[in-house]
């Protein structure tokens, strides 16, 4: 049932089922609902994120910050840190205007498919991909830990050496900072500039791994802490969850 109904989100639904259903192969879609097209990996964690995306709807943003992000009056300047396959990046710009975005990913793999699917999914951006891990110096780094979505800096045996990127140099003068980054967000959290950040908008997804505390919370109270009004679209029993922030304007 998921994977017809994962199907019925392209144009060409009997293809993706089938295709699906063998689990191999990269193939190009067009996403039904906004004429926005993707390559996806079948038999990977690709069909997941495209599920998140179009399916669970998991990047619509909360109210507010759907209004502030309006109110700008402009296309938007968006940072886009655990990129993937860009599944954000693309729906970002087929909901907004959108002038240009930053991603950064540091899995070699996936930054391939990242490029692909900015080229064709939102080619009236001005994007720029970074093959590199977002964290709180520029640098290098052991990433590891798994293929595709799971993998994180520090983890496991047999990592990556990434290049690392400052995350709040990369955010400066950004209308919406997306951040997705398997735990490392812990150390964003605890640096003294994340109570500084002058970014509108934050969309925070928050894991266990590395937290400190209980992660909704500490979520939610880094953000408030940083001046933010904050609203929460994602809250799972496993501490993975959602929370949207909007700095005032007044």
């Amino acid at each position: 049932m998921a994977r017809g109904l994962r199907a019925r989100l392209t144009t060409s639904p009997v293809r993706f089922w089938l295709r699906d259903a063998r689990g191999r192969g990269a193939y190009e879609y067009t996403v039904r609902k906004t004429g926005r097209r993707l390559v996806l990996e079948h038999g990977t964690p690709d069909i997941a994120a495209f599920d998140q995306a179009y399916y669970s709807n998991q990047f619509v943003a909360a109210p507010s910050a759907d209004a502030a992000l309006r109110a700008l009056g402009r296309p938007i300047d968006a940072v886009d840190l655990g990129a993937n396959i860009g599944m954000f990046s693309v729906w970002l710009a087929a909901t907004y205007p959108v002038a240009r975005i930053t991603a950064v990913e540091p899995l070699p793999r996936n930054v391939r498919a990242l490029e692909a699917n900015l080229a064709i999914g939102a080619p009236e951006v001005q994007a720029e991909v970074l093959a590199a891990a977002a964290t709180t110096a520029d640098g290098q780094l052991q990433f590891g830990g798994g293929d595709f979505t799971t993998g994180r800096i520090g983890g496991g045996d047999g990592g990556l050496v990434v290049e690392a990127r400052d995350a709040f140099a990369l955010a400066e003068g950004c209308d919406l900072l997306k951040i997705d980054i398997e735990g490392a967000e812990w150390d964003l959290i605890a640096d003294p500039r994340f109570a500084a950040l002058d970014v509108p908008v934050v969309m925070l997804e928050h894991h266990p791994h590395g937290c400190p505390g209980v992660p909704s919370a500490m979520a939610d109270d880094a953000l408030r802490g940083a001046g933010y009004a904050i609203e929460r679209t994602e809250d799972h029993a496993d501490g993975t969850g959602v929370v949207w922030g909007v700095r005032s304007t007044s």
